[in-house]
């Protein structure tokens, strides 16, 4: 009920912009925009949904005001009048959905790339490379006065659009945020040095911007309020930012965390604690008589009016939580089945790395919302019968049933989830069964018949007329080493995380994927030795890059011991024999040998051969569970 979160229901009033409530979708890349920067219905679509939902302020992500100065080809642009059509048809999409909507200006400064720019190489206070990337040009003053009058020009361009506020970007690394931080500005001039010559870029561009929007046209900027980097600015420097800013003619302070080398802290993954920024905007907010927005893995409207009755922050940013769930506020003011975030990360923020546009494993709408506005009941409702009660599986019982066929779905467990079940086993991976659970819930209020404990032939469900068409989403198999089929000490990782055997004070892993990390991150914890072996230069490979670094960290915080390299060539009753470069290593006196060498496609698919049979996620080829939910929605949504 909205009664139960009279906080985040009050409205703000920040200049001309008037908030109905106090919950802020934040600026988030999603490479929706077009080669040249322009806004796509796939873009509209996806703000829309979420203004729709009731969101009180959808901030547009990073938008470039300056063509060199983009991240990626397909950053959002707003560095030419061109651009002003489609952003006005986005910020109209907002606004007739009932929301308001502001845009986030930046430039990236020494993290723009010379290939997306004719070769040129970046601009920056100083020729100082940020973590893996080009060594950038020193901006002289005029380039300085430059890039200033693009966010000049760029704030006036969102305003002609129609935005209800900008952001000026002085955080996560970008341009502005270089000349604040001491690591990467090492000028002797007026634009380096103290704390006042290093916020001198961001105080001429805010007074720059203040000019060609006008007195009563908000302002926002966003800092990190600590870098969590050594010789970086820390939250002590931050607070004295937030009051130059202030000062400057900031109307609000949007409060993130982080740079590039300490990115968990920008987008925290699973394993960091819910609100684990808010200290930092509760800081500033007390320093400071603007509103400020706190962020940092908030995903309930609980946390958020806890955080505002608290007085830490004056807006609350929750954001994969509304890519998740674009109908979360209202869902949690009705009743509703809310869709959970995860923090995984895979489909929102990993994926911008490779170049793709933004998705969500628990949400495969996200980037199809113009595509697939609803889910249409269908014309020819059928029986179908699903094996396999794993997200994928899942995803598809779900989207199908809500679509009006009559589904039963088969699971040989006695619960539901498969190996995604497991995987929320590992230490700091709980959450991850919020999403089985979430499932779980779907398929039953849509009615589906769940029968569990319950092997069936897939091919058999389809004869005398029982079912009209079958789904197969039964999972993979682990691999085993060929030498260990009879050896009594091996079992599977997915044993140990289940608590199915005993084990010893002296524990190999081998395989060091996620799974093997994972299992000695669970394992290690207790009194005993363990051992991770991988054939490849480093362990960890297919985990995303937040979640490995915090991964990596309590594998060494535990003293589990990483043998990278190293072939396995055999076992021998309690020994492992290893080669590192054709030099022998075995080892000796171990109690247990856990395989974690990934999966193989389930041999009994394989056979089945039916137009009437559909197979689905790890059965067919082994991967990520991103991959299985989105097979499972798009086969529901179109069968």
């Amino acid at each position: 009920m909205r009664e139960n979160y009279p906080a985040v229901f009050s409205p703000l009033t920040i200049k001309t912009l008037v908030l109905k409530n106090r919950i802020v979708m934040p600026p988030m890349a999603t490479w929706y925009a077009t080669r040249a920067g322009e806004v796509t219905p796939r873009l509209i679509s996806y703000h829309r949904e979420r203004a729709a939902g009731g969101v009180g302020l959808n901030m547009v992500e990073f938008t470039v005001i300056e063509a060199k100065g983009r991240l990626d080809s397909h950053m959002l642009g707003v560095f030419e009048d061109a651009h002003i059509p489609g952003l006005t048809a986005l910020a109209q999409a907002v606004h007739e959905a009932g929301g308001k909507i502001g845009l986030q200006l930046s430039h990236a400064g020494r993290r723009a790339r010379s290939t997306l720019n004719g070769g040129a190489r970046p601009w920056a206070p100083s020729p100082i490379a940020e973590l893996g990337g080009e060594i950038p040009s020193e901006m002289n003053e005029s380039q300085i006065r430059y890039v200033q009058e693009c966010f000049q020009k760029a704030a006036l361009r969102a305003k002609q659009a129609g935005f209800d506020a900008v952001e000026i970007h002085t955080a996560h690394g970008y341009i502005i945020h270089q000349f604040l931080s001491p690591i990467s500005n090492r000028r002797t001039d007026q634009y380096g040095g103290s704390l006042e010559n290093r916020s001198r870029f961001a105080v001429e561009t805010v007074a720059r911007v203040r000019e060609a929007v006008g007195d009563n046209f908000p302002i926002f900027c966003r800092v990190s309020g600590d870098e969590y980097i050594d010789g970086g600015s820390s939250l002590a420097e931050a607070k004295l930012f937030a009051q130059i800013l202030q000062k400057a003619g900031a109307d609000l302070i949007d409060v993130s965390a982080g740079v590039l080398e300490s990115a968990e802290r920008t987008v925290p993954p699973l394993a960091m604690d819910h609100g684990c920024n808010i200290y930092l905007a509760k800081a500033i907010k007390q320093q400071v008589k603007i509103p400020v927005i706190g962020v940092g893995r908030i995903k309930s409207l609980a946390e958020a009016e806890k955080l505002l009755q608290e007085g830490a922050t004056d807006l609350v940013a929750m954001g994969r939580a509304l890519i998740a769930d674009p109908e979360l506020l209202q869902k949690s003011m009705n009743g509703g089945n809310i869709r959970p975030c995860i923090a995984c990360n895979q489909g929102c923020i990993e994926r911008l790395y490779y170049g793709f546009a933004i998705t969500c494993l628990v949400n495969p709408r996200v980037g199809r919302e113009f595509q697939i506005p609803a889910l249409t009941k269908t014309s020819s409702p059928k029986k179908i019968a699903v094996v396999g009660g794993g997200p994928g599986g899942l995803e598809f019982a779900r989207v199908a049933a809500e679509r009006g066929h009559k589904v039963t779905l088969f699971e040989k467990e006695k619960e539901l989830g498969g190996r995604f079940r497991i995987a929320s086993k590992p230490p700091k991976k709980e959450e991850i069964a919020e999403f089985i659970d979430y499932l779980s819930r779907s398929v039953a209020a849509s009615g589906v018949e769940v029968k569990t404990g319950t092997v069936v032939a897939p091919e058999e469900l389809l004869q005398a007329g029982r079912f009209d068409e079958v789904v197969v989403a039964v999972g993979a198999e682990p691999i085993r080493l060929p030498m260990a089929q009879e050896q009594p000490t091996v079992a599977f990782a997915e044993d140990v995380l289940q608590d199915k055997i005993k084990l010893g004070k002296k524990v190999v892993i081998v395989g060091g994927g996620m799974v093997g990390c994972e299992t000695a991150d669970l394992i290690g914890r207790e009194d005993r030795q363990v051992i991770v072996i991988e054939m490849l230069p480093q362990v960890a490979g297919d985990v995303e890059a937040r979640t490995k670094k915090l991964l990596l960290q309590r594998l060494d915080a535990c003293k589990v011991e990483i043998l990278c390299n190293t072939k396995v060539e055999g076992l021998d009753k309690n020994k492992v024999l290893c080669s590192q470069a054709g030099i022998r290593c075995d080892i000796d006196a171990v109690d247990n040998i856990i395989l974690a060498i990934g999966y193989k496609p389930n041999p009994s698919v394989s056979r089945l051969q039916s137009a009437k049979i559909h197979k689905i996620g790890d059965c067919v080829q082994p991967g990520k569970a991103i991959t299985a939910v989105h097979e499972g929605f798009l086969l529901g949504a179109t069968i």
